[in-house]
């Protein structure tokens, strides 16, 4: 009775739970089937495709996606956008609008014409462009070419004042560290290092290394105290030179200037006082000597003053100049020196010879040298 009760139920139960998991398997193989007829099929006809021409492939597909929307377009907006800020912070720009005077030339000459009235046209012009290009040279930091640039425009007399008045400003700093500096610039046609041999002599070394400076300009611009405070194997700051001096006669002014020939440079001016009653003479000389604390004579009144006297009106420096001209080859007395009287510079109350502040030509002592220094006295 139990069995009878208990195997009908048993049989009941299997009936509703085999079906179950046959239909499961008959659901599951049935997607698979299909899947297996939709997917699979084709991936297996892409994969030998896919692995060798795939970057080929995938170079194409970019290009043509990238040609096709305009979408792409903003990708080549942006390098132009980085191309015009690019350009926009260009340090040019402003640099040369300062050194433009070159295009306000031909609209601006009047001024140069003021001035320079004796000047070719052609000689003004390659002033300017000179001026401009050694501005420019001079903001590029390359000092040495900016000033033989500056130097040419100077010296061939077509700048108007104003402009020349600026070129001396800046080569009379840019010499602080090329000529009176202790370092020397590279390509730097003036300077050179040297080393100081075993038993060197200060003064030895200027009379053979340099066209006549003298060893106090040496010792100026190197530094030393004293000529016995030297040693070998040291190194020394050599200019070449020679230096040369040209007196401006209506501006109370003498310009230093530095080399030979055509490749002279500007150097620095100084202040002068000049002889009363126009007796400083005009025309070419030569440095024929130099004395250091010298005695003199008044030519006028005969006095004798001697060496280390303080009224001595000639100071403690006399250059000697000799004429190379027929116009001064026979003038004699003329020089240039020193001066008790600091409130004549500037003034025309000399014999005719050029007056200089003490510490101005104990400068130009060292520097001018006989036989090699010329100095010239223009109006």
């Amino acid at each position: 009775m139990s069995r009878a009760t208990m195997n009908p139920s048993n049989r009941r139960s299997r009936r509703r739970r085999s079906p179950r998991p046959f239909a499961v398997l008959l659901v599951v193989g049935g997607m698979g089937l299909l899947g297996y007829n939709l997917w699979p099929a084709p991936e297996s006809n892409q994969v030998p495709v896919d692995p060798q021409p795939g970057p080929t492939d995938d170079t194409s597909l970019t290009v043509a996606t990238n040609d096709q929307p305009p979408a792409a377009e903003p990708a080549a907006v942006e390098p132009t956008e980085t191309a015009t800020y690019e350009a926009v912070p260009e340090v040019l720009e402003p640099q040369v609008p300062e050194p433009v005077p070159p295009t306000t030339v031909p609209a601006n000459p009047v001024k140069p014409v003021e001035s320079n009235s004796d000047t070719p046209p052609a000689v003004r012009e390659r002033a300017l462009a000179d001026f401009a290009s050694g501005m420019r040279l001079l903001r590029d930091g390359l000092g040495v070419e900016g000033r033989q640039r500056l130097s040419d425009a100077l010296g061939s007399g077509g700048l108007d004042e104003a402009r020349a008045s600026e070129v001396r400003v800046a080569l009379s700093q840019l010499s602080e560290t090329l000529v009176f500096g202790s370092g020397v610039a590279q390509r730097d046609p003036f300077a050179r290092e040297f080393i100081i041999p075993e038993g060197g002599v200060l003064a030895k070394i200027a009379q053979n290394q340099t066209n006549g400076l003298h060893w106090k300009f040496l010792a100026r611009i190197n530094g030393i105290s004293s000529p016995n405070r030297i040693r070998s194997g040291q190194r020394l700051k050599l200019l070449d030179g020679p230096f040369h001096a040209v007196v401006n006669k209506s501006g109370y002014r003498l310009d230093l200037w530095m080399g030979q020939e055509d490749d002279r440079v500007y150097v620095r001016s100084f202040n002068v006082g000049l002889g009363r009653d126009n007796r400083t003479p005009e025309g070419k000389f030569k440095v024929s000597s130099r004395v250091e604390n010298p005695q003199h004579t008044d030519p006028e009144t005969g006095k004798v003053f001697d060496k280390d006297d303080p009224s001595n009106p000639v100071g403690e420096h006399w250059i000697a100049i000799k004429g190379t001209e027929p116009a001064t080859e026979k003038l004699s007395g003329f020089g240039l020196h020193g001066t008790i009287e600091e409130n004549s510079i500037g003034r025309s109350e000399s014999l005719g010879c050029v007056r200089m502040l003490p510490e101005d030509i104990a400068l130009l002592y060292e520097v001018l040298s006989p036989g090699r220094s010329e100095v010239e006295l223009r109006p």
